[in-house]
């Protein structure tokens, strides 16, 4: 199984467009979040050889602009993909994926989208002194479990413990969104350190973890740090 990212804020290269959001893409088939702009979104997808027509789901762990802006861009080119969201997301959402004629699921717990897909379902965090919904992709590979994050607005921690109620088995990899940019550096050794005693082999950080976050992990997990950039490909 493969995952690539498709955007995020650096690439290892030029040419594909970079911002402040974040679009991960599973075997080519399933795409979870969509970044925050629909051309930018459209150009990555092209730039990395991915037709539109052959997704079959998108997956969007919260609704905010970065994770949704892209969705557009998709259902434009494709409305035949099914669409995974949460109780918790605006109306406004569901009735724009409505209206181009796609299918819209929204999953109160953990669930299976697909073979070896899953969604932790809708799990509560708060941001900016408002609740939020979110949830993550689940991936069974022939390597482990992996925990694909949106931005962790529930907590990287409590999101991996959430996994490994329904999965009970250690996590190969978590990689995402951790919204620890603003986090002081006691957090994010005692995040770092609890991820480790998780057994989790490997971590990759970006979108909204910070260089901080990233530094720590890097310090932590040595070569098992993954720094992913837009364009790079992690086989899972």
């Amino acid at each position: 199984m493969k995952i690539r990212i498709v955007y995020c804020e650096e690439s290892r290269e030029d040419g594909f467009y970079r911002g402040d959001g974040l679009s991960l893409l599973v075997d080519d088939r399933i795409l979870f979040d969509t970044g925050d702009d629909p051309e930018k979104l459209r150009g990555n997808l092209s730039r990395l050889g991915i037709d539109t027509g052959r997704l079959e789901y998108v997956v969007i762990s919260h609704d905010h602009n970065d994770h949704t802006g892209g969705l557009e861009a998709v259902l434009s080119e494709n409305n035949s993909v099914t669409v995974y969201g949460c109780p918790g997301f605006s109306i406004g959402l569901k009735e724009m994926i409505e209206s181009y004629g796609a299918k819209y699921v929204m999953l109160n717990s953990f669930a299976k989208i697909s073979k070896n897909i899953y969604s932790t379902g809708e799990m509560k965090g708060f941001y900016k002194s408002c609740f939020i919904s979110e949830q993550g992709l689940v991936l069974s590979t022939a390597k482990g479990v992996v925990l694909l994050t949106g931005c962790a607005h529930p907590g990287i921690l409590r999101i991996t413990e959430a996994v490994r109620l329904h999965l009970p088995v250690d996590l190969h990899m978590v990689m995402g969104g951790f919204h620890l940019r603003a986090a002081d550096e006691a957090t994010l050794k005692d995040v770092a350190k609890n991820l480790k005693k998780m057994h989790i082999n490997k971590v990759g950080a970006l979108h909204c973890s910070g260089d901080n976050c990233k530094k720590i992990l890097k310090d932590i997990y040595g070569t098992d740090f993954i720094d992913v950039k837009t364009g790079d490909t992690v086989q899972v």
